[in-house]
């Protein structure tokens, strides 16, 4: 079998997560916005937390399916935990790719376009149920 990519084996792969190779990483120009966004995902975690323990222990609410409202806090907090080790990490793995923000940046035409858009499904969903 002809492969352009090498195999690697388990020794390989376990081999370069214990690697202790690191550079200085640059300093990133949205460690304030990152901050921000961890603290406020922190408490988007926390409110759902909130949510889907009165959800759970109220009677009316068990027949909803708010135990999904877990997986959302979850992914709150695992995206909060990622911006702030983002934001305070002083060094990089070398092996690391470096992918510039301004790439995802849009217009406002199209934010504005997305929210109508968002705003009709959610009527939608409402008015459907």
């Amino acid at each position: 079998m002809d492969t352009k990519y090498p195999l690697y084996t388990p020794k390989d792969i376990f081999i370069s997560f214990c690697g202790r190779e690191a550079t200085e990483a640059e300093r990133w120009q949205g460690v304030q916005s990152g901050i921000i966004f961890h603290k406020i995902l922190f408490v988007c975690a926390l409110a759902c937390l909130v949510v889907g323990v009165f959800a759970m222990q109220s009677e009316g609410l068990r027949g909803y399916g708010f135990e999904a409202i877990f997986f959302l806090m979850l992914m709150f907090l695992s995206l909060s935990i990622y911006l702030r080790s983002n934001a305070k990490d002083k060094v990089k793995d070398p092996k690391a790719l470096d992918i510039d923000i301004a790439i995802f940046r849009t217009d406002k035409a199209f934010n504005w376009g997305a929210l109508g858009v968002i705003v009709i499904l959610t009527i939608l969903y409402i008015a459907l149920w």
